[in-house]
Formats: structure tokens, sequence, C-alpha cells
């Protein structure tokens, strides 16, 4: 699973995760404690496929990795989309004031996402309002 999702076989992985071994699909870590959900995020999956995700396990947001990180600190340090934020931040609100490892929050990486120069990290502006309004004392 893991390798489709670095090919970005998005159709693959979704019609994996209607088959009856999808829950054992989702339990799966690398070696750094990465469940698939926090990969596809790394890998900018779209929102459709981590719906399908959470759907076959919803525990899959709250699972932090070795670094402490949970998914919603993986999709903002990865430039994730607004919709798997959204979707995130809406299903999992606790999510935008854990801190990892090093006492940072989402917010933290999202706006170290937005400072890296070029034009597509502009639309970042929107993850930071979204997470600033959720959890202003994180600002």
């Amino acid at each position: 699973m893991f390798d489709l999702i670095a090919k970005r076989k998005w159709e693959k992985i979704r019609s994996i995760l209607k088959t009856p071994k999808a829950s054992t699909w989702c339990k799966l870590r690398d070696n750094t404690g990465l469940t698939i959900l926090g990969t596809a995020v790394g890998f900018r999956a779209p929102v459709e496929v981590i719906r399908d995700m959470l759907k076959v396990d919803p525990s899959l947001a709250r699972v932090k990795d070795d670094y402490e990180s949970t998914v919603l600190h993986l999709a903002c340090l990865n430039g994730e989309s607004f919709d798997v934020i959204y979707l995130l931040v809406s299903r999992y609100p606790d999510l935008v004031t854990e801190l990892d490892c090093d006492k940072r929050c989402p917010l933290h990486h999202a706006v170290e996402f937005a400072s890296i120069s070029g034009d597509e990290r502009c639309h970042y502006i929107d993850v930071i309002r979204l997470l600033s309004s959720r959890a202003p004392e994180m600002v």
C-alpha cells in the first residue's frame, strides 16, 4: 500500500479500501510510525482518498508517528489541499492544538510551508486562517 501511495495510484488505493482487507491495510505503519493516512497526506492525496481511509478507520487521524506528529501536522507540513485540511479540522478539531515532539502545532507547519517561495503556496493563507480561527491561542 505504501508503494501505491508513493506512486500516487489513487484509484487503485480507493479500490483496495473497499475490500474486506481494508482495515488490515489501515493498521500498517512504516519504520517511522507513519500510517497509510500519514503517508497519503505526505504525497498530497486527493480528499476522496483521505475520506475513504477515514471511513475505514476513523482512529487513523489520531495516530501519532515517532515524532509525535498527527496527520494534521503532516498535512500542513507537506502542503496538502485546503479541502483535506478542512476535512481533518472539521472532524477532529482537537488536532489543531496537538503538539509534536518539537512543541509545534499544525499552524506552525502551515506557516512554514507558506513561507517557502513559490506561487503554488499562496493558497496556503486560507489554511493559516482556518487553523488560526479554530485555535487562536496557538498564534
